[in-house]
């Protein structure tokens, strides 16, 4: 029969451990948590209201982002010759 004091122990390691896990990686990457579960990239603002990912604050709720060059170029010279590949319309 198996001890449920040894049990909850070894449990309770391993809950301390993924929430060591998890405080790391919100302090060394960008990303923060949101309000009811998930995360999203800090510092991302977006003005594209009719986007499903655009918050009010005019921030992007994407968890990642793709941006690419026009014409599947690999360099642009101004922003305009860029866009946003997670766009996706309300």
């Amino acid at each position: 029969m198996l001890d449920k004091g040894l049990i909850i122990a070894y449990l309770s390691s391993i809950f301390t451990q993924i929430e060591s896990i998890i405080r790391y990686l919100f302090l060394h990457t960008n990303l923060v948590i949101k309000k009811g579960g998930g995360c999203m990239l800090n510092g991302v603002t977006c003005t594209v209201s009719n986007c499903n990912y655009w918050r009010n604050g005019e921030h992007c709720d994407a968890s990642a982002i793709e941006v690419n060059v026009d014409g599947n170029g690999k360099v642009a010279s101004q922003s305009q010759q860029t866009n946003c590949k997670t766009f996706h319309q309300k």
